[in-house]
């Protein structure tokens, strides 16, 4: 599972760039009701990590619902600098 969107990603000297990203969940950390997701932003078709990120999701404790993996990434389309990101 994982993520596909064009980014404008900056460098160093804060110039940017844009790149077709791969947009993957490497980790989940888990407390009662909320999580943390890793996730690394990978040149597409490569396994070159532009960016590695972190970012806060609300977990549904339910048990008939979702894994906490398919949360986080239901979590990260909802943000507005994945908007628009297609699974892959």
């Amino acid at each position: 599972m994982a993520l596909q969107k064009t980014l404008s990603l900056a460098n160093s000297f804060g110039e940017s760039s844009e790149f077709d990203c791969y947009i993957r969940v490497v980790e989940v950390r888990c407390a009662k009701l909320s999580g943390v997701a890793k996730i690394d932003v990978l040149k597409n078709g490569t396994e070159q990590v532009l960016e590695t990120r972190e970012t806060l999701f609300e977990i549904d404790p339910d048990p008939s619902s979702a894994n906490v993996w398919v949360q986080a990434y239901t979590h990260l389309k909802t943000l507005p600098q994945y908007e628009g990101a297609i699974d892959c």
